[in-house]
């Protein structure tokens, strides 16, 4: 998204995101790209792009800045629904240093999860608080909610929980007088408090209306599965239970965050994957249900639980996840914030008693916070270094085909191309049908000489890539198969590069390069002449000419089109190099001198020019010391 992204230092980049889906940066041209609507991360990515380059420190910053922000943010929606500082203090402390916020906090491609989080709590805020002044605030949390819509699609969970809170809170008896004389509202006042809920938030259902309408518009639909997931709807309904187990766990059991963690479908209502958590979540309901019936706060208990319930719905569509990161930190970032605002008013339930109590509580909510900073420490060492990030999340989740296929491409980086050859493998063989990789174990092989092997595993990959394969991928193919011999296989993959209307200039050039390779100089001069009228201004395709001729022997239409080209691009050192190589072939050395000495002044070290250059003095030279 930052390094490999060839738009982001454009600054059309900025606003022509909002018209594409997230990865619609990607070399091809099929659209859209991903299942993510999320234009103000592409937004966010281009402006830190234009202010920090590649320096990391800017990029980290910023996204840390963000957090602590909506940290804030979640203190003062926890003291508007709690009206307790100490709660408040409490639980925006323990989310600030909660494990599983790292992933959010430390990775600079995980900054919608931070940015929507702000957006929404400050929609959140202002629609609570909207009685200051009706119309403005109102006005400002359509404005925030508007932002958190564009910056990931988890917002437009707000509208319920707005509904939830006016059913709870603004229409709802005091807690106060319902613990002293309960009752069972009639369900009339029930329905009447409900269309209440939905007229006060209408505003809010309406722009997640059209925000998916527009989203309908830009991506093509709704919801999908992704292409990597094969999941049925059973299976996802059936593994349900399992993933908000592991939610749970996540959220309660700080050691356990990280890159990654392992989880696989249910394919039977007697398979353990279901059986088992079901169990346990039953259990934990009914006991939560026991101790929160005649509790006083129950109605805010109940509202941060569907707090949890709400952000977490969204990651249940487990079908429309990629099926290596089912399970990730990053997806519960915004739950987390019911459960730390739960703790923060339990302790401040127990606070209140007296001061020995409020002494008892406050130790023991440093300790936890202490706790959970010192996890977090630990946590963030994970993500100093994609090394670190990879190996960990393969010890986690030795499954995690898209972990090996990153730690193999970062190994071939390093030039370990053993390491990278068995990361690559081991991605392909936990998944046949990992095209991408299957891609890199062929670009390996072929970089390692091994041509027949890597003609067979490219081919075959971007035949499983289909139509995300770039025309520059399906071009090395070509020229891989070029070198493995296989003229069927050069067919295939030009074909495949034909089949992208922008690529179709590219492919002729290829073939006039492989016509040259082959030495049919007389195909290649005559398909590049025609790509030379197309493109009158290619520098690539007129000096690509010129050598075809002078490989002909044709020196004075090469010296030609050498000329051309030095007229589009004068400060290039490579086509004075090989002009002044064809004016010496056609005893012009005088001007093939001089081209000598404008290469070595536009690059010193040119070590063709130095070599032509002595040549063509010693052969200066020669007579003199002839007459002496």
């Amino acid at each position: 998204m930052i390094d490999l992204n060839p738009l982001i230092a454009k600054w059309s980049f900025l606003w022509k995101s909002f018209g594409h889906d997230l990865w619609w940066f990607r070399p091809n041209g099929v659209f859209p790209k991903s299942n993510y609507y999320r234009p103000l991360q592409d937004v966010w990515l281009g402006l830190h792009y234009h202010m920090f380059g590649f320096d990391p420190v800017g990029w980290h910053v910023s996204i840390v800045a963000m957090h602590l922000v909506v940290v804030y943010a979640l203190y003062q929606v926890g003291l508007s629904l709690t009206k307790s500082r100490y709660a408040a203090c409490v639980g925006a402390a323990l989310f600030g240093v909660l494990p599983i916020g790292v992933q959010a906090a430390a990775w600079p491609c995980a900054i919608p999860f931070p940015m929507v989080a702000a957006f929404y709590l400050g929609s959140m805020w202002f629609f609570i608080e909207r009685k200051r002044a009706p119309a403005k605030y109102l006005a400002i949390s359509l404005g925030l909610f508007a932002g958190g819509l564009l910056s990931h699609e988890q917002a437009v969970m707000l509208p319920g929980l707005l509904i939830a809170y006016v059913f709870l809170f603004e229409d709802a008896p005091s807690e106060a007088s319902a613990a002293s004389a309960p009752r069972v509202p009639a369900l009339s006042e029930i329905v009447a408090r409900a269309t209440d809920a939905i007229w006060k938030t209408a505003p809010h259902l309406a722009m997640a209306m059209l925000y998916l309408g527009l989203r309908l518009k830009v991506l093509g639909f709704i919801n999908r599965n992704s292409p990597d997931n094969n999941a049925t709807l059973v299976q996802v309904l059936m593994s349900i239970p399992s993933a908000l187990a592991h939610y749970i766990v996540m959220l309660t059991v700080p050691w356990v965050a990280g890159p990654a963690h392992a989880f696989s479908f249910a394919n039977s209502p007697a398979s353990p994957i279901f059986y088992l958590p079901v169990l346990g979540l039953s259990a934990l309901a009914i006991t939560g249900f026991l101790l929160l019936r005649k509790h006083p706060h129950r109605h805010l208990y109940g509202f941060l639980i569907l707090w949890m319930l709400f952000e977490l719905a969204p990651v249940m569509n487990l079908g429309g996840l990629m099926r290596v990161m089912l399970i990730q930190d990053r997806y519960e970032y915004m739950a987390a914030f019911g459960w730390t605002l739960m703790l923060g008013d339990i302790v401040a339930g127990f606070a209140a008693r007296n001061g020995e109590a409020r002494n008892l509580a406050t130790a023991i909510a440093v300790t936890a916070i202490a706790v959970y900073g010192a996890a977090t420490w630990r946590v963030e060492g994970y993500y100093h270094d994609e090394y670190r990030l990879f190996t960990k999340c393969i010890q986690e989740d030795p499954s995690s085909t898209l972990c090996h296929g990153r730690l193999g491409m970062l190994l071939e980086s390093r030039h370990d191309y053993l390491g990278a050859e068995r990361e690559f493998r081991t991605d392909v063989e936990l998944d046949p049908k990992d095209g991408a990789d299957l891609y890199n174990l062929g670009r390996l092989h072929a970089a390692l000489g091994h041509y027949h092997k890597a003609d067979t595993e490219m081919l075959r990959a971007i035949k499983l890539l289909g139509n995300q394969v770039p025309a520059a991928f399906d071009l090395q193919v070509a020229q891989v198969a070029d070198q493995a011999g296989d003229r069927a296989g050069v067919a295939q993959a030009l074909h495949a590069a034909e089949s992208d209307p922008g690529a179709v200039d590219s492919v002729d050039f290829f073939r006039a390069k492989m016509m040259a390779s082959h030495r049919d100089y007389a195909g290649a001069a005559k398909t590049l002449t025609a790509l030379a009228e197309k493109e009158p201004q290619s520098v690539q395709v007129i000096a690509s000419l010129g050598s075809v001729l002078a490989a002909q022997g044709d020196y004075r239409g090469a010296i030609e089109d050498y000329r051309r080209a030095l007229a589009l691009a004068p400060n290039n050192p490579l086509i004075h190099t090989i002009l002044a190589q064809s004016l010496h072939a056609d005893r012009r050395d005088a001007e093939a001198l001089a081209e000598c000495k404008r290469a070595l002044a536009l690059q010193p070290g040119n070590t063709a020019a130095q070599a032509l250059e002595s040549q063509i003095d010693s052969r200066a030279t020669l007579p003199n010391r002839l007459l002496r």
